[in-house]
């Protein structure tokens, strides 16, 4: 059973006189707590009655609904009600309900504020006995029954189907866009649903259909006009650097926000979150060696799977090296952490890392290279330990070592790149590609080309400014890319094949006619310059406290047009 309380009148009850001397109490400077209270104070009403103002009268206490400022102050409020409330524990005053044994309590009653019967509601567990039921309604006075609505915009109770308790995520989307479609924004403003996501894990078929519904928003023209999709959304997500747009996949997404709620779980274990979820899951173990465990709640299973992409980036930080074991956990960085490689066969998994630093607190060269590669060696040198530190779990992919969830998306999309697998298609236009820069007398890249439009390019710009190549070689490239990019196009869409010497050949065709045009085009300006010169004629600028006016005008023989400025 749960009971929801709701406070009569919350905003309105609250003593000015309280709220001054708490906001000195918690240490904010007197000056500016008299700002505050100035601007709480200057409140006044009047009466309307038949739309005309009337009377005017200022209250004694209560702060204004709408206020930017009023719920920053309710709240300062709530933490003096906590703090009242803990002391009253301490003395043995207030018992609360516990949601396991090593739980902290939970209070419903004893603020000193009233509380409104008419809004609070009780949920009862599905075995429930009825009468049992309506004693307990007698007994504390709420008689409406809740499990239905929403808290925060997100449902009480996640019993039964999850698509449909999620399904207003959906509907809510597609009503928003609705107007979107009449005001012509852009998908780059669009705000998706990310309360909802950082706290619950989106079943596949939600995804879908979010997925779906922006998908169509950005290819159609109206909302009832269907247009075709001519590239998937799954290569929309991709990375700029990768072909895409940018756009985030919503399930990809919406693991990065839940790994934030493990990485709250870790980072602060004092804080109430922690408290309850270590009470009720992992009262033992730590927190990456919890367990699902028997009947978890939805919410925890959420946790779990953001955990699993937390766990891919999180690594040790070394300090005195005494908790971090040399073979099984993860405390040097590539691109993403990993374990060290190991040198021989054999290895001792009970090694820790203080093993290897010597009593000056520096690392015993020696340890390292009979266990380790000289690239690990390398990598281990660059961070010196420190024995007044502890070791500690850190996210390896920020600079602070704290988790974002920019940081873990793009973990998690850099992951699924490296998983894809290349087509035949890509195969085919891959060797394409080489064969024309051999034809060209071009050097190939080192590794091969990539699937990467701006490596590549990277790699044709390098070779634009590299003088062992010759001159005509070098001017050709911009050609040659374009005479590639059109056979791409034959052999992806219309499975045609191309001989790389004709693609080349028509490449430095094209390019000598645009130097020979080119050519054409500076000798004519010559030839006007020159014209020009002879007849002494240049602009001149006009003399002081004058004005001039510049007048040209062209004519075409052919067809007969003219035109002036």
């Amino acid at each position: 059973m749960a009971i929801k309380t709701d406070m009569s009148k919350a905003y309105d009850r609250v003593e000015w006189d309280f709220l001054e001397e708490l906001l000195i109490w918690l240490g904010f400077d007197i000056k500016w707590v008299t700002w505050i209270m100035s601007c709480v104070r200057s409140v006044s009403y009047s009466v309307l009655i038949n739309g005309s103002s009337y009377g005017f009268f200022k209250p004694e206490r209560g702060i204004r609904q709408g206020d930017p400022l009023s719920p920053f102050l309710f709240i300062l409020c709530a933490e003096a009600l906590v703090h009242i409330m803990n002391r009253a524990e301490t003395s043995g005053i207030l018992t609360g309900m516990r949601l396991a044994a090593e739980c902290p309590s939970l209070y419903g009653r004893a603020s000193g504020q009233e509380i409104n019967f008419q809004k609070s509601s009780l949920t009862f567990s599905k075995k429930m006995d009825p009468i049992m039921k309506r004693l307990i309604s007698l007994l504390s006075g709420i008689t409406q029954e809740g499990g239905g609505g929403k808290y925060l915009g997100l449902p009480e109770c996640f019993s039964g189907s999850k698509a449909e308790l999620l399904s207003y995520i959906t509907d809510r989307l597609k009503t928003r866009l609705s107007g979107w479609y009449e005001k012509t924004l852009s998908l780059g403003g669009m705000e998706l649903p990310v309360y909802a996501m950082s706290c619950f894990r989106l079943s596949k078929h939600q995804c879908k259909k979010i997925n779906s519904v922006m998908s169509s928003f950005w290819w159609n023209a109206t909302e009832d006009k269907h247009k075709m999709h001519w590239v998937s959304w799954e290569k929309l997500c991709k990375s700029k650097p990768r072909g895409g747009l940018g756009f985030r996949d919503i399930g990809q997404f919406n693991q990065a926000l839940l790994a934030k709620q493990a990485w709250c779980l870790i980072h602060f274990p004092d804080s109430l979150f922690s408290r309850v979820y270590k009470a009720k899951y992992f009262p033992v173990n730590p927190f990456l060696e919890a367990k699902v465990g028997y009947r978890p709640s939805y919410a925890w299973r959420s946790i779990i799977f953001g955990r699993e992409l937390l766990e891919k980036g999180l690594m040790k930080s070394i300090g005195n090296g005494a908790n971090t074991s040399v073979w099984l956990d993860k405390w040097v960085l590539d691109d993403v952490p990993r374990r060290p490689y190991n040198k021989e066969s054999r290895m001792n998994l009970n090694m820790k890392v203080a093993d290897l630093i010597t009593s000056q607190g520096e690392w015993d060269t020696s340890i390292l290279q009979e266990h380790f590669l000289p690239c690990d060696i390398t990598k281990i040198s660059s961070f010196p330990p420190s024995f007044e530190l502890h070791d500690r779990v850190v996210w390896a992919l920020t600079k602070d070592g704290n988790y974002s969830v920019k940081s873990g998306y793009w973990l998690i999309s850099h992951a699924s790149d490296g998983l894809e697998l290349i087509t035949e298609s890509n195969q085919q236009l891959n060797t394409l590609k080489e064969k024309v820069w051999t034809v060209c007398g071009l050097p190939l890249p080192p590794h091969g080309f990539s699937s990467v439009i701006s490596e590549n390019i990277e790699v044709v710009l390098s070779l634009l400014v590299r003088p062992e190549i010759a001159s005509h070689i070098r001017t050709v490239i911009p050609w040659l890319l374009w005479g590639i990019w059109k056979a791409r196009n034959g052999l992806v869409f219309s499975q045609q094949a191309f001989n790389p010497h004709i693609i080349f050949a028509t490449a430095v065709k094209d390019m000598e006619e645009w130097c020979a045009q080119q050519e054409n085009r500076d000798l004519e300006s010559r030839a006007e310059m020159r014209v020009l010169g002879a007849t002494g004629r240049s602009w001149l600028p006009p003399a002081v406290g004058t004005f001039k006016c510049n007048i040209h005008s062209s004519w075409i023989n052919d067809s007969s047009f003219c035109g002036g400025a």
